[in-house]
């Protein structure tokens, strides 16, 4: 059964990969702009990072009773990085189609990031060859 599951999981995955880039030639040849690139990816990854930072820190602020403003401002310039992308959508393409494509967009880019992280982690762990740690003498 896990098998099968891996198989179809990994046949859905290659579905939405080949549906993703159908949809991104179709809005080059109507529109000219492609919608999925890698600019868009890492302003909305910046967006996205800033704003769960600031979010984090203003709950810390509000549980300790300090200033909230700090992660206030980072919430607002990640949630405005967002809104740049989505707007530069809407503009590059019609209103109904800027928005249910960004809509598309950022749920992709969300798991593409959130995976993505922990490739990040995985590799850097591999890259900097992290050895256990044995106790000699106790």
């Amino acid at each position: 059964m896990d098998v099968l599951s891996f198989i179809f999981t990994g046949a859905f995955a290659i579905g939405i990969f080949i549906y993703l880039i159908k949809l991104n030639e179709e809005t080059w040849r109507k529109y000219g702009f492609k919608i999925f690139h890698v600019r868009s990816f890492a302003i909305s990854i910046v967006g996205y990072i800033l704003t769960t930072i600031g979010i984090m820190w203003y709950k810390k602020a509000l549980r300790l009773d300090e200033d909230i403003l700090n992660g206030g401002i980072l919430a607002f310039i990640g949630i405005s990085l967002i809104l740049y992308v989505v707007i530069k959508n809407i503009q590059k393409t019609s209103l109904f189609t800027g928005l249910w494509l960004s809509i598309i967009q950022v749920v992709v880019y969300l798991f593409l990031g959130y995976i993505g992280f922990y490739y990040i982690v995985i590799a850097i762990a591999l890259i900097s060859q992290i050895k256990p740690v044995y106790v000699v003498n106790k």
